[in-house]
Parts: C-alpha cells; structure tokens; sequence
C-alpha cells in the first residue's frame, strides 16, 4: 500500500500577514518640497528638495518647466547623477507684461511617471487690486524653543485699496519670518482654511528675515488660494494655522 502525504500548508494567519505586507509596500516615487512655488515679485533662487519614498529602484529623476513657462522658469539640477536632491528654481521677468503668471516644474521619474510642482509668480502691481478684509501680520521667531513663545510682535487692521501698510515695534535684533493672514471665524487662528494667508517673501517658500534695527520694504502677497502645509521654514505652522495673541487669552503656539 503506497501512503502519500500533502505538503504541510502554513497556517492562515501566515499567509494573510504575506498579502497584507506585500499589499501595504509603497512602490518608489518621488517627493518634493515645498509642494509649490508662490514667488509673488520675488525672483529667487527658491529650492526643491526631491527625495524617494517607497521602496525599490527609482530611475534618475529629471526636471524642467512646463510648456510656456519655460519662458520665465530655469531650474539648475543638484550634484547627485539620481536627481534627488536641492533643485534650484529661478525666475526671468524680462520683457514680460505686467500680470499674474501661473507655470509648472515638472519632475519625471520613469515611464510615464511625473509629479508637477505648481509657480506662481507676478510681474509689476498687479496682484494690488482685492481687499482681504481685517489683516493681522504676526513676527515669528522660527528658533522659539517653546512655540507659546514664537510670536513676538503683531500688527492688525484694515488695508486702502487692497494695500496693507503695517508697523510692529519693540522687535529685539534676531531672526524672524513674517506671516499675515485672515481669522474669519474669529478663533484666533490666522490662516485657517479658507482664510487670506501670506508670508515674506511668499508662502511658499518662507524665508527668515535677520533683523537689525528699523526695516522698510518687506512686502509680500496675501491670498486665499493657498494654505499653511506647504511652509518651508521652521517657523511652519500647523495645518489650521497660527494662533494669533489676543486680549485675555494667552498664545498657546500653533495646532
């Protein structure tokens, strides 16, 4: 009599956790921050920093402008042969009519693989036409080793004519980044959703300015279109915002 015996099968647990891992591996992209570009008048050079996530072989990463925005937008590789890296973006206004101009980088990593990084930018006055509503314009100490603490100064009011002329005082020498936004819905949070929102030299890449004694000449945008995740400074906020001081209530950081 001939005995036959099945090959043993692992047990079921086994198997699920082998489709789960295989399921839950992210296969190699491209990411890079700040996730757009907001030059306002601001030339540059601003940097994209591309880095992989997921696992795997990602192919050389390549980048350039988009379709007509090559004419304004030239980007400078990093050192590194794969791409990943510190790309630099820098703007030509050149001859350009006075407006609002709206391109794209874009990143390509493989076969029909691409990540666009939105560029907007403005040639002349003609971003100062709309009325935010009721501005505040915070100083930020980006190094705060408590963030209670990261709001040294405030200014707040009403613009003319869609300009906002603001003054703080009292600002000690140091390094601080300049945000501005709206607080519709008075929770002393500038910046929330759907609230105006700006900073020097412009959201999207936020720039710490080194104070030292009385400064003229920081102008930068505000807007609605775009909100506070994308920050690159230490001085970042939290998706809802910054808190804003206020009479009998104290700064509690952001959130």
């Amino acid at each position: 009599m001939t005995t036959s015996h099945a090959p043993a099968s692992a047990p079921l647990a086994d198997h699920v956790s082998d489709r789960f891992t295989r399921r839950a591996t992210m296969r190699a992209a491209v990411f890079v921050a700040p996730g757009r570009i907001d030059a306002g008048s601001f030339t540059g050079p601003f940097t994209l920093t591309a880095e992989q996530v997921g696992s795997g072989t990602l192919p050389n990463v390549t980048a350039a402008p988009s379709g007509a925005s090559a004419a304004w937008i030239s980007v400078a590789a990093p050192a590194a042969p794969s791409g990943l890296g510190a790309w630099t973006v820098s703007i030509t206004r050149g001859s350009l009519a006075d407006g609002n101009y709206a391109g794209a980088v874009t990143f390509n990593y493989g076969a029909g693989k691409t990540l666009d990084v939105p560029v907007t930018m403005r040639v002349g006055t003609a971003a100062a036409a709309g009325d935010a509503g009721y501005l505040y314009v915070l100083v930020v100490d980006p190094a705060a080793a408590n963030p209670a603490d990261a709001v040294k100064g405030q200014w707040n009011g009403r613009g003319t004519s869609g300009t906002y002329a603001f003054s703080v005082s009292g600002i000690p020498d140091g390094r601080y980044a300049l945000v501005a936004g709206t607080d519709l819905d008075n929770d002393d949070f500038i910046c929330d959703a759907g609230e105006a929102c700006g900073a020097w030299p412009t959201l999207g890449v936020v720039t710490p300015v080194d104070v030292a004694g009385d400064m003229t000449g920081l102008d930068f945008g505000v807007g609605f279109d775009v909100g506070v995740a994308g920050l690159s400074t230490g001085a970042r906020p939290g998706a809802e915002g910054f808190r804003r001081p206020a009479p009998a209530k104290a700064f509690g950081g952001w959130r």
